[in-house]
């Protein structure tokens, strides 16, 4: 008596493993888009939270001190207070892996009003060049928005 196997043979297991292949490409791809996009939304968040800080902290004339913002380098900005020739680092923000200031930024906020002389924007860039701005109004206000 012959005993039969019921089995895969190798070209079935190669045809599932390709269409398998292709569905999971663009899903990981889209992954990627979507992660790179709400690292940048994350990190407009929280630097605008920075600069809030600062104004806040400058109208309140904190420890009789001006407050800014400022980068450390191209992917690490500072909450600091004195003034532009002479600041102490009071809490740094290092932005996410691959999120990066466009330019240096260097915002001072006025003792005791906590506004700016011009308005100032600042501007972060991800991986794949994508683009978000922060444009501080001379009150202190703080508008976001992906280009």
């Amino acid at each position: 008596m012959k005993k039969s196997f019921s089995a895969f043979t190798l070209i079935e297991l190669i045809i599932v493993v390709a269409v398998f292949m292709m569905i999971s490409i663009p899903l990981l791809f889209n992954y990627f888009n979507v992660s790179n996009s709400q690292g940048l939304k994350t990190s407009l968040g929280e630097t605008t939270n920075l600069i809030k800080s600062a104004h806040i902290y400058s109208r309140e004339a904190k420890d009789q001190k001006a407050w800014g913002v400022v980068t450390r380098d191209e992917d690490t900005l500072a909450l600091v207070s004195g003034n532009p020739a002479s600041y102490e680092v009071e809490q740094e923000l290092t932005l996410p892996r691959g999120i990066k200031t466009k330019e240096v930024v260097v915002v001072w906020f006025a003792l005791g009003t906590g506004e700016l002389a011009n308005n100032i924007t600042v501007e972060l860039v991800n991986q794949r060049d994508i683009v978000g701005q922060l444009l501080i109004h001379k009150t202190g206000v703080v508008d976001s928005k992906i280009l």
